[in-house]
């Protein structure tokens, strides 16, 4: 048994959760998965901007979101003209306003 599995069982033992032999296999895996993301982002925090030919690990290759310069993108605020146009088009309306189903 290596080092996080016995973590793993440590930790369902101090917590009182009944898994089975395979629910306990896909956890370990999570956990695994986890740990190697945190690595990959302890590298990059220590050697600044990596390149993608430096990137040969499988959990490297496993988040290509990593590859991503800039994985989310700035919010444009566009204006629509159109809204009488678009008042046309919907079923009901109210004061200048479209009418949907309360929720």
């Amino acid at each position: 048994m290596n080092n996080l599995q016995d973590q793993l069982n440590n930790s369902i033992k101090l917590s009182h959760l009944k898994l089975k032999s395979d629910e306990k296999e896909t956890l370990l895996t999570d956990l695994e998965k986890i740990l190697g993301f945190v690595q990959i982002i302890k590298k990059a925090e220590e050697k600044g901007k990596t390149s993608l030919s430096e990137k040969t690990s499988p959990e490297e290759r496993e988040f290509p979101q990593l590859r991503k310069k800039n994985a989310l993108d700035d919010d444009v605020v566009e204006f629509f003209d159109d809204t009488e146009g678009l008042m046309k088009e919907v079923p009901q309306k109210k004061d200048n306003l479209i009418k949907v189903k309360k929720i």
